[in-house]
């Protein structure tokens, strides 16, 4: 399944932001994302829209859309509040999952448990995390 353009756009100025290769106070421009993307700018104006109520990017009117600077005290509070929004979907997803959601389910769920233990398949920090983290101090 194919994600809508607003969504691509989007996802990839979120994982460009949280990796640092947008830097916090850095302009955007919505003009050169359309032509990175290849599309109009509606769906790019729908992305930073979404940015900036997340509060990844700030608005200026007559100036442009920026890279907000966020500090880790503001960095913990939106990855606090992510958990709680997808622990809240995960249990809305399994209440009305059918048989064979449910077993795709338990075979993630276990493929995760497994993960846990294995440093080749579980999560590590990025190594730019923490230059990213403390730049936004």
């Amino acid at each position: 399944m194919t994600l809508p353009t607003a969504q691509r756009i989007r996802l990839a100025l979120e994982n460009a932001i949280v990796d640092g290769r947008l830097t916090p106070g850095q302009q955007i421009d919505p003009d050169q994302v359309a032509r990175d993307y290849g599309c109009s700018r509606t769906p790019v104006r729908e992305a930073l829209q979404a940015l900036e109520a997340s509060g990844l990017l700030i608005v200026q009117p007559k100036r442009g859309t920026f890279v907000a600077k966020l500090g880790v005290p503001e960095l913990m509070d939106r990855f606090e509040l992510m958990a709680e929004l997808e622990s809240f979907c995960a249990r809305l997803a399994c209440r009305r999952a059918d048989a064979q959601d449910l077993a795709r389910i338990d075979t993630a769920l276990t493929a995760c448990e497994g993960a846990r233990h294995d440093p080749d398949r579980s999560p590590r920090p990025s190594r730019r995390a923490t230059p990213a983290a403390r730049r936004r101090r």
